[in-house]
């Protein structure tokens, strides 16, 4: 990992690579990066995107509470909010995706 500061302005600049190989991605991959104030290290983590609600949740915890025995999400949102409130959200801003052919923050374009 590379770090970069800039001089007198308190702006730190992190880069680490990661590798995608894109021909496996069939659909948007969606990521939530965070601090993790543990370790001082930013992590990068699993999103899961309900597209007919419009919410960002995180997929370890959809694993953890058993919405995804093979894998696959097998509930809708409606379902898995009666069933427990212990699910972490996130708003678009919080969420990045990667597909074959884009990049994107939300619903913002970062590379295409």
């Amino acid at each position: 990992m590379s770090l970069t500061l800039i001089a007198n302005t308190g702006v730190q600049m992190y880069q680490q690579k990661i590798k995608l190989n894109l021909q496996n991605i069939r659909e948007k991959m969606y990521f939530h990066e965070w601090l993790d104030m543990r370790t001082y290290k930013l992590s990068l983590e699993l999103a899961y995107y309900f597209s007919s609600d419009e919410v960002y949740v995180r997929k370890r915890d959809l694993w953890r509470q058993g919405f995804m025995p093979t894998g696959i999400v097998t509930s809708s949102w409606e379902e898995i909010c009666k069933a427990t409130s212990d699910i972490t959200r996130f708003t678009d801003k919080e969420v990045f995706s990667v597909s074959a052919l884009s990049l994107q923050r939300g619903k913002e374009p970062i590379l295409n």
